[in-house]
């Protein structure tokens, strides 16, 4: 029977194979094709796939090429950076919040304190600003609104000087302008009677909190008791829960001007 170049009988031959499980169950000989000359280009790379085809005595075994190592590394990369991008968003995103919240705590403190005060200097002056006798250290001498005018201090502190806490790092500033009374945006530069107050709070990465109010002599607070008493003109405090947090501080003037003991 004549030989069929199409469908002939394949070479074996035997090698030592170790099973994966180790040597415990020790070795054994496997017929192993290997391929020939005039072999078709699919035998030979099925034969060098499965690790048949003997190398200097050694198995062919199909590794990773370098193009394959550069493109998974660049995956990893592009996913390590879209991982750290997400959080620190997350982080920048919260740091805001806490800013916002702690900006507007600042400055309603220090626009509560300016808000319940008289609209001119109960001594009568006249100047526009701090008078003789007003300056030092403090706030303890501002009996008007228009002292304020032109106030600046870092870290934020109480009137007496005492500094807020959590206020580390934060700036605080006051504008006290004339301003007319059916359009208060525009200034004016005579008295009117109405007056716009601007608190501006920098956090210390140099965010801005501003926070405006309008105050007329005309108002509740400029109304004067029938009797000679002593009355509650603004409540101011602090307040933390847990240790850990971030104390925040606030005030608000008292319109109607509660008696006090």
């Amino acid at each position: 029977m004549g030989a069929n170049p199409s469908c002939r009988r394949l070479r074996f031959a035997r090698a030592t194979h170790r099973p994966w499980t180790g040597s415990f169950f020790g070795t054994k000989n496997v017929p192993v094709p290997l391929p020939a000359k005039g072999d078709s280009p699919i035998f030979a790379g099925y034969a060098a796939k499965i690790g048949t085809v003997p190398v200097d005595g050694r198995f062919a075994r199909r590794g990773v090429s370098l193009v394959e190592v550069a493109f998974s590394a660049l995956l990893i990369g592009l996913t390590l950076v879209a991982a750290l991008q997400a959080v620190g968003a997350v982080f920048k995103t919260r740091l805001a919040a806490r800013q916002r919240q702690e900006g507007d705590a600042f400055g309603r403190e220090l626009l509560a304190e300016i808000m319940q005060l008289p609209y001119s200097d109960p001594q009568g002056g006249t100047t526009f600003g701090i008078e003789s006798g007003e300056t030092g250290a403090t706030r303890a001498n501002f009996d008007d609104v228009d002292d304020y005018n032109g106030y600046t201090e870092t870290p934020p502190k109480a009137k007496d000087g005492t500094p807020l806490p959590g206020g580390a790092g934060w700036t605080r500033q006051v504008t006290v302008t004339r301003v007319v009374r059916l359009t208060p945006e525009i200034l004016s530069l005579t008295d009117t009677g109405l007056r716009r107050i601007t608190v501006l709070a920098t956090s210390p990465t140099g965010k801005q909190f501003q926070l405006k109010a309008l105050r007329s002599k005309w108002g509740t607070l400029e109304m004067k008791p029938p009797l000679d008493s002593t009355y509650v003109t603004g409540v101011a405090g602090t307040i933390q829960v847990g240790a850990g947090s971030s104390p925040a501080a606030g005030g608000t003037p008292v319109v109607n001007h509660a008696q006090g003991p």
